[in-house]
């Protein structure tokens, strides 16, 4: 990466250190843009508002729309990998006594989560939510094993 920089900034006229600068900027810029998950669009805004020409504009929209998919994936076979879910376990159990009387009778749910978090190591969750709750995280890992299946 740094002898592409050195030859870019030598047929640039530009100094290194500058071409450094930018190649770091640019990198915060995407990074930040991904991690954010930007559409073509609010790149291309993003750019233009740094005050970027259209015709620039447009060859990033190009590249971004032709990356941003095998950036998501790559991304996320690796983010997959670190934070294996190897076993759930749960518990039911309704609250016998409480310091608020209406907390008292409530259903709720205890979550065991066994992970492998890359190295070789066991790493052990606990999470302690109400059934409403419980049936928002369902469906939310629905639509997420729904995203992976999209994916994959």
């Amino acid at each position: 990466f740094i002898t592409s920089l050195q030859n870019f900034s030598q047929e640039s006229s530009i100094g290194l250190a500058v071409t450094k600068q930018l190649a770091r900027a640019f990198i915060v810029f995407f990074k930040g843009a991904f991690q954010n998950n930007l559409n073509v669009s609010q790149v291309a805004e993003d750019l233009t508002q740094l005050g970027y020409s259209a015709s620039k504009c447009e060859i990033v929209k190009n590249n971004w729309k032709k990356a941003s998919v095998s950036l998501s994936q790559s991304t996320l076979g690796k983010t997959l990998m670190v934070n294996q879910l190897l076993l759930p376990e749960w518990k039911f159990g309704i609250t016998a006594a409480s310091n608020h009387l209406k907390d008292v009778g409530t259903t709720f749910l205890q979550l065991k989560l066994v992970l492998d978090r890359g190295d070789g190591k066991k790493d052990y969750e606990y999470v302690e939510m109400t059934l409403p709750q419980f049936y928002q995280f369902f469906a939310t890992m629905e639509k997420a094993k729904a995203q992976l299946d999209f994916f994959s």
